[in-house]
């Protein structure tokens, strides 16, 4: 079964990105976030929008930007918008096994445009060497594949 396919409710969602269900519907409702990509309305009357483990990953990276300090409108942007939904370069590694393999979302918050940057791919000493080159300037960084197994954990998908 290919997990691209597999759908969550937006309280799963919620709790797998690390938030409760209420913060999430607030930032849907009035934080500057949106529900986008693969995410569509549940079959039945009655019933939540259904998420997919891309939508999750997105959803779980924007609100560790929100609560690194990064403004939601813009945790939102950088976190589901550019990083979930930049194709086959985010989302291909993430879902399958890491290997030697790491995977970084920087964030800038010290630059104009509060620009950020995606490394995937390479042994870990290999990207490491990036950081050399940043040292002192400060940033967000995050590990995506820690981030996708804490994700992944907590909606029981596993990656085959």
């Amino acid at each position: 079964m290919d997990i691209r396919n597999l759908t969550f409710s937006s309280a799963r969602v919620a709790e797998a990105a690390g938030m409760t269900h209420v913060h999430f519907r607030a930032l849907l409702s009035r934080g500057g976030w949106q529900i986008v990509g693969h995410g569509r309305p549940a079959a039945g009357s009655g019933r939540g929008h259904a998420f997919t483990v891309i939508d999750a990953l997105g959803y779980a990276v924007a609100f560790r930007l929100l609560r690194m300090g990064a403004p939601s409108a813009l945790a939102f942007q950088l976190g589901v918008e550019d990083c979930a939904y930049l194709g086959a370069s985010f989302t291909d590694p993430l879902l399958r096994p890491q290997g030697e393999n790491a995977a970084w979302f920087v964030y800038y918050p010290w630059v104009e445009r509060k620009e950020a940057s995606l490394f995937i791919g390479g042994p870990r000493d290999k990207v490491a060497g990036f950081f050399e080159i940043m040292r002192g300037a400060e940033a967000v960084v995050l590990d995506l594949f820690g981030i996708r197994d804490q994700v992944f954990a907590s909606l029981g998908v596993e990656i085959e």
